[in-house]
């Protein structure tokens, strides 16, 4: 069923910048030996009327749901033991 998209999803997951909702962005790095995952306030760290505080605390849950989401997308999170 999904055969016909699976060149589009291995695309995606060859992109390392994600787009978040009000600005923010992900910048999702793999190397060999790590993982580095950055995350951009964008104009959403200023917030609307609230506290700077609430508004990183908001930019900081939706970047953790989409963390998720990345890491079951791009098949990271297996534990390799080379000991």
């Amino acid at each position: 069923m999904l055969d016909g998209l699976s060149p589009y999803f291995d695309g995606l997951t060859q992109m390392p910048g994600v787009a978040l909702p009000n600005g923010e962005s992900l910048v999702i790095e793999q190397t060999e030996a790590l993982v580095s995952i950055d995350v951009n306030g964008g104009h959403g760290m200023f917030g609307q009327g609230a506290s700077q505080e609430k508004a990183i605390v908001d930019v900081k849950l939706a970047a953790a749901k989409q963390i998720a989401r990345e890491l079951r997308l791009r098949d990271i999170g297996a534990v390799a033991s080379s000991w």
